[in-house]
């Protein structure tokens, strides 16, 4: 599922260029925009442009015979105009598609699920647009839903005709035996519902302040409360992957959770990112992860497509950072990984298999986010230093100065774990704040830091 916050930006010149270049070359335009890089598999990829105009792309879905591109035309600084792009089927297993029809929205589309004939498009405050689409060429917004504040993302059960809507303080579930006008028949509140993702009867359900909620909907008109998991901060999108949840969260990063009983999802890790998580998107045993720098204002935001390989039991690996460039959304296209840049859409190949083992161990700056965030009264966290270099592992408040020294020692290149308790070097429980947990390697001089948050 997508569910990126919609953030508007600057007009960017990069993008005009881009959609010049494509339509100059008839919408198939093809150049080296990035290398996929991994010490365990390099590889490089050729990045090709296969839609039309589109001046920041909010929302995509694809199917073998036709595709969906919501987002708006940015007009300088005056008011942008929503819109859906239509676009027919794919031509000999050729991703350049025929534009079909734009619709003018009033609304931004932040979702886009197809039923048939008919697309569900979340769309924020405006919650639920109904399109027709059984002429492609003339699409009808035959519908407005009414929803609980901003719809965020939605999901739907094509075995039993249920469409599951993520709204700003709950989750909705409609009957869409009549595809083109769904009836509200059930709904559940769960704090900030940012995603959802469906397997089976079971909604999985990306909660901006708990984490992970899992949601019983056998029976659709009355959906109950599973379980739910914290995730060590707010999340912003989930995907499933065998019998592990993966959030997105801007604070703690790329969180595994275990899902194999779904009455009992238990937190495993949680791996970090180059800026705030996003987006997450499974593709056999690969998770494809944007995250969001936040850059100063009237400066492009500069955001990454990170790609983990997964396996069972382990934490996800971080195996190649690409694309830093203003990102919006990812999207599965057949065989090709949509990724919304800038005014266009880039059709990325899904990385072919990496069968060489990889380590579990920490990011490459050796100090993981402590969890949970915030905690109370403990928290954490897996450090490692290289072979051979002599550290300490250090707790300090806020202006840096030490409260006590959880570990000192020698470093074998392998993780460790340790848990602070709350206490100084006294074993007296400090006040609640703010903490830096700070790992020094002696030998080079190195520090890095992480910070948590003690709430009693």
């Amino acid at each position: 599922m997508s569910c990126r916050p919609f953030v508007r930006r600057r007009p960017r010149t990069s993008g005009v260029i881009v959609c010049l270049l494509v339509v100059l070359a008839g919408g198939a335009a093809a150049w080296d925009c990035a290398v996929w890089t991994s010490e365990y598999a390099p590889t490089a990829w050729t990045i090709r442009s296969y839609v039309h105009w589109l001046d920041e792309p909010t929302a995509q879905v694809y199917a073998a015979d036709r595709a969906i591109i919501g987002g708006f035309d940015v007009n300088g600084w005056g008011p942008d105009y929503p819109f859906l792009s239509i676009f027919g089927p794919e031509t000999g297993g050729n991703p350049v598609r025929e534009l079909q029809a734009q619709l003018a929205l009033a609304v931004f589309p932040e979702a886009i699920v197809l039923a048939g004939d008919a697309a569900y498009v979340a769309a924020g405050p405006g919650g639920i647009l109904v399109v027709d689409l059984a002429n492609l060429a003339a699409p009808v917004l035959v519908a407005t839903l009414p929803t609980n504040g901003s719809c965020r993302d939605i999901a739907w059960d094509a075995e039993r005709d249920v469409l599951v809507s993520a709204e700003w303080d709950s989750i909705r579930t409609w009957s869409t035996a009549n595809r083109t006008a769904p009836e509200r028949i059930g709904a559940l509140r769960v704090g900030q519902a940012m995603a959802v993702e469906l397997r089976d009867e079971t909604a999985f359900v990306a909660n901006g302040t708990l984490g992970l909620a899992v949601l019983d909907l056998t029976l659709p008109e009355a959906p109950t409360l599973l379980g739910q998991a914290p995730a060590g901060g707010n999340a912003y999108d989930v995907a499933l992957w065998g019998d592990q949840a993966l959030l997105a969260s801007p604070t703690a990063g790329l969180v595994r959770i275990d899902i194999t009983d779904p009455a009992l999802p238990t937190w495993r890790s949680v791996s970090p990112l180059s800026g705030e998580g996003v987006q997450v998107l499974v593709h056999g045993d690969f998770a494809y992860v944007l995250s969001a720098r936040v850059e100063p204002f009237g400066v492009d935001y500069l955001d990454d497509v990170q790609l983990f390989q997964l396996a069972e039991g382990r934490r996800p690996v971080l195996l190649a950072t690409v694309l830093h460039a203003p990102l919006q959304k990812l999207a599965k296209a057949g065989d090709f990984l949509a990724v919304a840049k800038g005014a266009d859409v880039l059709g990325l190949p899904w990385r072919c298999p990496i069968v060489v083992p990889v380590p579990d161990q920490p990011a490459s700056g050796g100090l993981d986010q402590p969890f949970p965030n915030p905690f109370n009264p403990a928290a954490t966290f897996r450090f490692a230093l290289p072979a051979g270099h002599r550290g300490r592992v250090e707790i300090c408040d806020a202006r840096g100065r030490r409260i006590t020294t959880l570990w000192r020692g020698e470093g074998d290149a392998r993780p460790h774990e340790a848990t602070w308790r709350g206490t100084d070097a006294q074993g007296r429980a400090v006040a609640s704040g703010t903490y830096v947990f700070v790992l020094r390697d002696e030998t080079d001089g190195t520090t890095r830091t992480r910070r948590a948050s003690l709430l009693k």
